[in-house]
């Protein structure tokens, strides 16, 4: 995984685990982001996660098409 990607995916882990990050987190992250990046990156991960609670509570099943 490259250095950007390892601060995003960190980023994101520790967001979700945390429901907060660290200031070398954060630092890393915004290295490779501007500020608008990192909100918009906290974003996508709230949309995912809130996505993810609906499927989970509707019991939404997968595509027939998709393998199992």
């Amino acid at each position: 995984m490259k250095d950007d990607e390892a601060a995003i995916y960190d980023f994101c882990t520790e967001l979700h685990e945390k429901k907060f990050v660290s200031d070398s987190t954060y630092k890393a992250v915004l290295e490779g982001l501007c500020e608008r990046g990192v909100v918009d990156l906290i974003g996508v991960s709230g949309y995912y996660t809130l996505v993810s609670m609906v499927l989970n509570v509707e019991r939404h099943p997968a595509p027939e098409n998709v393998l199992k």
